[in-house]
């Protein structure tokens, strides 16, 4: 019978045994870090998907306001954005159960002038003529 001599020293084997381990060891890292990838990716999902359903419901919030509280009127009046910003502050914070922040004049402005761009003033952009708050609701 023939013996084959083992030509690894005990600290040949020693490292071998190191080298195995951080084998394993970088294995393990990299799929701890894939699995962290993953829970990333779906939580930014879950946000970027929250932030458009929040947005989307800004939207909303500008049609209904509008349809709600500002009337359009055949008398001498005119409306500022001022005025409509005060009383959409009101609304929105009375409307929505969770703490929103309110969107900004800006914001509210664009709406506005998308629904009664032709009713603008000519010479200040920040005020309606026809328009006037609905108090009865």
């Amino acid at each position: 019978m023939l013996f084959i001599k083992n030509t690894m020293t005990q600290q040949q084997k020693y490292r071998e045994v190191l080298k195995l381990i951080k084998e394993i060891d970088d294995d393990i890292y990299m799929s701890k870090i894939a699995d962290f990838a993953k829970r990333k990716q779906k939580y930014l999902y879950e946000s970027f998907s929250l932030e458009i359903e929040i947005d989307n419901q800004i939207e909303n919030d500008f049609e209904r306001f509008i349809k709600e509280k500002i009337i359009e009127t055949e008398e001498e009046t005119t409306l500022r954005l001022d005025e409509i910003y005060y009383e959409y502050q009101l609304w929105f914070k009375n409307t929505h159960a969770i703490v929103l922040k309110c969107p900004s004049r800006k914001e509210l402005k664009l709406n506005i002038t998308k629904v009664f761009g032709d009713k603008a003033v000519s010479n200040n952009k920040n005020e309606w003529n026809g328009l006037k708050i609905n108090e009865a609701k």
